[in-house]
């Protein structure tokens, strides 16, 4: 049975950065880009999914 993880739960963050009132964190574990907003650290979207088609991630590196 699959476990379920609340909206913008990180499995394992190894990277950020800030543009635009936005943090984007790098989750290696779930091979997308989570973004929050700066102002209040709310969860807004995630792009990108484990793959080889246009969009998609095999690998995500980083050191925080």
């Amino acid at each position: 049975m699959a476990s379920r993880r609340k909206r913008g739960a990180l499995s394992s963050p190894c990277a950020f950065t800030v543009s635009e009132r936005r943090v984007y964190v790098c989750d290696r574990e779930n091979h997308r880009i989570s973004v929050f907003s700066a102002d209040d650290g709310a969860y807004r979207h995630c792009f990108s999914t484990f793959g080889d088609a246009p969009g998609c991630m095999r690998e995500i590196w980083g050191d925080l």
